[in-house]
């Protein structure tokens, strides 16, 4: 039994890598296209980009499954309602996130969710969540739950950097 919580945690590791690493691409390339690449729905035009994009969708949601368990099973001695709650709600999230980005490579515009509630915020909750329970609970480095945290709080902000247009909170 231990040897596939093991393999469940490394999996979900290579998994969360992953994730991050895809992340990272796009933020590279999202600060280096230019902006009259950008075509209606202030969705970009560019073949590489929606690869991307593609790949983030796909990708996307097989990966946090694999990740939601086993973060939550590492944490099954401190299980609480709140953490089930947030749990639900990542994985709305994330699936409302593929949904989205895979109806905008579909060419269509009206956006599933505008100012990202479900695709952001949801995943969100879970991150600080998680990340507040390791922190108390010494699951991990408290410096792994620190930057769980932070990106935690990062997705909370963007639906109300979206609604109110606050570019700073948009860019954290």
């Amino acid at each position: 039994n231990t040897a596939k919580v093991a393999e469940k945690t490394h999996l979900a590791g290579v998994f969360s890598i992953a994730v991050r690493v895809i992340n990272f691409l796009i933020v590279l390339y999202l600060v280096a296209i230019p902006a009259q690449r950008v075509g209606p729905g202030d969705f970009n035009t560019d073949l590489l980009y929606q690869v991307l994009w593609t790949v983030i969708s796909i990708t996307g949601i097989l990966c946090f499954a694999a990740i939601l368990p086993a973060v939550n099973q590492r944490l099954e001695s401190f299980q609480s309602e709140w953490l089930q709650i947030a749990s639900l709600l990542a994985l709305v999230g994330w699936a409302a996130m593929t949904l989205k980005y895979l109806t905008l490579l579909g060419g269509q515009t009206g956006q599933l969710d505008p100012h990202d509630l479900l695709t952001m915020a949801c995943p969100g909750i879970w991150l600080v969540t998680v990340n507040t329970i390791a922190f108390r609970n010494r699951v991990w480095s408290k410096v792994i739950a620190v930057i769980g945290l932070f990106c935690g709080m990062d997705y909370i902000v963007v639906p109300p950097a979206s609604i109110f247009e606050v570019e700073l909170l948009d860019m954290a």
